[in-house]
């Protein structure tokens, strides 16, 4: 079974160089599900560097093997490239990368 990610870049915060940033830090890498722990993860979010390559590397671990970055520009794509060759890696920006998408995957997954 396919299993797939959705990354949502952080819009209007976007600066050069804030990728390079992302795949050297996060703030947590595991996976965190209990309201108590989102809100202190969320907490550590704000005011600590995140560590991008080990979260996604998590989700590889886990099984996850399409990663969708929404939004406009390529980044998290470009770093998923980096951290996994293997993984498929797609930017959904407008319909037709939407479209793009959903063919792509249809067709892995047969």
């Amino acid at each position: 079974m396919n299993r797939i990610v959705f990354l949502f870049p952080g819009q209007g915060s976007q600066y050069p160089g804030m990728g390079k940033d992302l795949h050297e830090n996060h703030a947590t890498a595991g996976l965190v599900s209990a309201p108590k722990e989102i809100r202190e993860a969320l907490e550590r979010q704000v005011s600590a560097p995140v560590l991008w390559s080990a979260s996604m590397r998590r989700l590889i671990d886990d099984g996850f093997t399409t990663f969708v970055e929404v939004g406009p520009g390529k980044v998290l794509k470009g770093l998923m490239r980096e951290i996994a060759k293997n993984a498929m890696a797609y930017n959904v920006e407008n319909t037709g990368t939407l479209s793009k998408f959903l063919a792509a995957n249809k067709a892995h997954s047969a």
